[in-house]
């Protein structure tokens, strides 16, 4: 009977919240939203919270209220993560969800969001030490759809999309590359996916760049640009675990390498990797490459945006015309 009323409790406030919402009492609404959370939380109602700020958080993005949804969608997130809730289709869902409602006029906003929550898939899943693939693909088809190239490409590192993240690269390469530099658009997205243990996927994404770039589609082995040829024998190198010729197309193709001070450090890590090189005694640069790769691009954002979601309690509004069972 006590789990019956609570329920019907429940039901009862969400009602009154969208009914505010609704209403265009979005302010009002929103700190409402919080006021029950935070109740539910000391009453130990994870469950119930998790799903009034989910609901919360859909219905004001609907309305296009984004400070207030986004405030909402973080604490959905948060709580995840100090619960632990397992990343299960249903949380990823509601994360896909949640993000497509940001649309295309929050980028700031929406990825956010979205590094939030792939920290949620990194701190639950060991395993996923990247983030949980599903995230990084949806926001690296998100961002590639607004002309965001640069973010869209350090989410299709940790995706398996490899001939969408081709396709990309030939898209950004044409719109914002001279054409001495259309190889160097797909040569270290192919190096970083070989750091990344990603061999067939960097195969994959360098033979279809060659495929649908106009400046290349005619091309084959060998090339005309030495850094495809040096990709070309490097993969060789790999596939037939023959170091001789690794270290020596390192040598050979050492003026295209220099034309990116980045080469050297990963091509130092995937000598380490697949022929149990020394790494590079320069270890700063071998840490920014892969170390802080991810955090580069999820950032920082705890002090973003404090001012509408570090509101203090004694700020929000009383509560005492809500029924919280």
């Amino acid at each position: 009977m006590a789990s019956r009323q609570k329920g019907e409790g429940t039901s009862r406030v969400v009602e009154k919240l969208r009914a505010s919402v609704e209403d265009g009492k979005y302010y009002e609404a929103h700190q409402m939203y919080r006021t029950v959370y935070f109740r539910y939380m000391s009453q130990k109602r994870t469950n119930e919270a998790l799903k009034l700020v989910f609901g919360g958080s859909s219905l004001l993005l609907k309305h296009e209220q984004i400070g207030s949804g986004l405030d909402l969608s973080l604490l959905f997130v948060d709580l995840m993560v100090t619960e632990k809730f397992p990343v299960n289709d249903e949380r990823l869902d509601q994360i896909a969800h949640l993000y497509e409602l940001f649309g295309g006029s929050h980028p700031h906003e929406k990825m956010r969001f979205m590094n939030r929550a792939i920290r949620w898939t990194i701190s639950v899943v060991k395993e996923e030490k990247y983030g949980h693939p599903r995230l990084h693909q949806l926001a690296a088809f998100s961002c590639w759809k607004e002309g965001c190239y640069a973010t869209s490409r350090q989410h299709f590192l940790y995706c398996d999309y490899p001939s969408e993240f081709a396709t990309m690269l030939v898209e950004v390469s044409v719109k914002k590359g001279y054409p001495g530099e259309y190889d160097l658009f797909v040569s270290q997205a192919v190096l970083h996916l070989l750091v990344l243990q990603k061999v067939t996927n960097a195969r994959t994404l360098f033979s279809d760049y060659v495929k649908q770039h106009p400046a290349f589609s005619s091309m084959c082995h060998p090339f005309k640009m030495p850094l495809f040829n040096f990709l070309a024998m490097l993969f060789l190198s790999i596939e037939r675990k023959i170091v001789s010729i690794y270290n020596l197309i390192c040598k050979l193709y050492q003026p295209s390498l220099e034309r990116d001070p980045d080469y050297q450090y990963l091509l130092g890590r995937i000598g380490n990797s697949y022929f149990g090189l020394p790494l590079p005694s320069e270890k700063k640069g071998l840490d920014a490459m892969l170390g802080n790769l991810l955090q580069s691009f999820l950032g920082n954002d705890d002090q973003e945006g404090q001012g509408e979601s570090a509101a203090s309690e004694k700020d929000w509004p009383d509560d005492s015309t809500v029924d919280v069972d």
